[in-house]
């Protein structure tokens, strides 16, 4: 399975690297800015559940690497216009479009560019502390406290069970 993670904050960089860590085919859309940090300080995760350095594989909207099978979008809600703009050569006919974001305004949207057979619905809860010393000023996400993902519609097809199963091991 081949996820793409659009954002690499504090939700997509947590629950993309914790499946990095598992050896799922992770990837993360990111801005120029945002992959030279990456580049240089890695993907940092401390957590109370492991912490973690990784060196994931890093796009930027255009460069060719689609679809995948399934797009997570982890961004700020002020930029998911241009988020879906730039996911969207991503996303093939049988890929699953996952928003962990907040609130559920953001649900229209993706289902008039994705369809609503495509979009699950996505919940998590993240538990932060702030940082001392070196990193004052800075969040540090504890782990994930839960997390759910489910389909908007009655039926939940092959595809959605076998992402909670990799999702969830």
């Amino acid at each position: 399975m081949r996820v793409l993670v659009v954002g690499a904050g504090a939700v997509g960089g947590y629950f993309g690297g914790r499946l990095l860590e598992k050896g799922v085919d992770v990837a993360f859309l990111v801005r120029e800015r945002r992959k030279r940090e990456l580049e240089e300080r890695g993907l940092v995760i401390r957590s109370v559940h492991g912490d973690a350095v990784l060196r994931p594989k890093l796009i930027v909207a255009g460069e060719d690497d689609g679809p995948f099978d399934v797009v997570v979008f982890a961004s700020k809600a002020y930029h998911l216009t241009g988020a879906i703009a730039d996911a969207k050569p991503y996303v093939g006919e049988g890929t699953m479009v996952l928003p962990l974001l907040n609130g559920i305004a953001h649900m229209e949207s993706l289902w008039a560019v994705f369809g609503r057979e495509n979009v699950l619905g996505g919940l998590c809860f993240m538990r932060n502390a702030w940082l001392l010393g070196d990193e004052m000023g800075k969040r540090r996400p504890l782990g994930a406290s839960r997390s759910a993902l489910g389909q908007a519609a009655v039926f939940l097809e092959k595809r959605v069970v076998h992402g909670g199963d990799v999702l969830y091991s």
